[in-house]
């Protein structure tokens, strides 16, 4: 549903006989700055906390990364968690889904780790060009290599991060966030499967735990929800100017199309601006291979792409 500035929509839902827990989320217009949706949590019962299990959630503020997370006794600190986990124990969701993935990683060794590498190879089932850093322990350069599946590296150097023999668990501990949308074109059934290693300076790679998801469609279940009323849909006004480019990802070399001329902004990793180029209506090569590798955003008339540069 779309809805214009000041007006409100009404969701109906009947009474459920046993406790649940009503998850809802509102896309936000791309031009948000508070990220691409809104959600809450509305209890219909005393079981509110297994949702928290299965969501990353977003608190709304441009600079701010909050999560639910399983509380565990006993676990191997190097691991890897998917956001939402999904559906089942194969990890149903819909296709296009934007999935959250974060590594935790500790030094279990007798000596300070001043470089950690995290080596990710990730699933062709994945839309590399959604690619979205989140929060992380420690700063990183993120680097994007290879062919056929890309592989994702977060170098972090220096680190100097103490054992947790000396030092503790704690400060011996660090993450990192990044999030991206599965394919929406891939077959359903499509598993999504991924699994990291971890370099600890020269020391041979510590693999994390694998995570799966699974492309599915829900069908209707009677009885859980049975009505959604929507009392208001209106569309907004404006109208982003459309605009491609290809290849993507590309070494740098690529060519923007666009339906009206306008100034193109370049946006780095970091959030800088890096360049403003003049674009013409129709086509426009444009050679940005003097940018370091990384994932860039482009933005044109109120529109914006990201742009890997290999």
């Amino acid at each position: 549903y779309n809805l214009a500035t000041g007006d409100s929509t009404v969701l109906s839902f009947p009474v459920l006989t046993r406790s649940a827990v009503l998850r809802l989320e509102a896309e936000l217009d791309s031009l948000s700055p508070y990220g691409h949706f809104a959600s809450d949590f509305a209890s219909c019962g005393p079981i509110i906390t297994s949702a928290g299990d299965n969501y990353a959630t977003n608190s709304g503020n441009p600079v701010e990364a909050t999560d639910c997370q399983e509380i565990r006794d006993s676990y191997d600190p190097n691991d890897k968690q998917v956001f939402p986990k999904g559906v089942s124990a194969a990890g149903n969701i819909e296709p296009g889904t934007w999935l959250t993935y974060r590594l935790r990683f500790i030094n279990k060794g007798n000596d300070t780790a001043y470089m950690v590498r995290i080596v990710d190879t990730l699933s062709n089932d994945l839309d590399l060009g959604s690619l979205q850093f989140g929060a992380s322990s420690h700063r990183f350069v993120p680097k994007i290599s290879g062919k056929g599946r890309p592989v994702l590296t977060l170098v972090f150097d220096p680190i100097n991060l103490p054992d947790s023999a000396r030092s503790g668990q704690a400060a011996a501990s660090g993450f990192v966030d990044f999030r991206i949308r599965s394919s929406s074109s891939a077959p359903l059934g499509t598993q999504i499967k991924n699994h990291a290693d971890i370099l600890f300076d020269f020391n041979p790679a510590v693999r994390t735990n694998t995570v799966l998801n699974t492309l599915y469609r829900p069908t209707l279940t009677p009885g859980v929800i049975d009505t959604v009323i929507i009392t208001t849909t209106r569309k907004p006004n404006r109208t982003p100017v459309p605009f491609t480019i290809q290849p993507n990802p590309g070494n740098g070399k690529l060519t923007l199309t666009t339906t009206q001329a306008g100034q193109l902004q370049i946006i780095s990793p970091d959030g800088k601006l890096d360049a403003i180029r003049a674009i013409t209506k129709g086509s426009n090569a444009l050679d940005i291979s003097h940018l370091p590798t990384g994932l860039y955003l482009l933005r044109l008339n109120g529109a914006a792409l990201r742009f890997v540069r290999e």
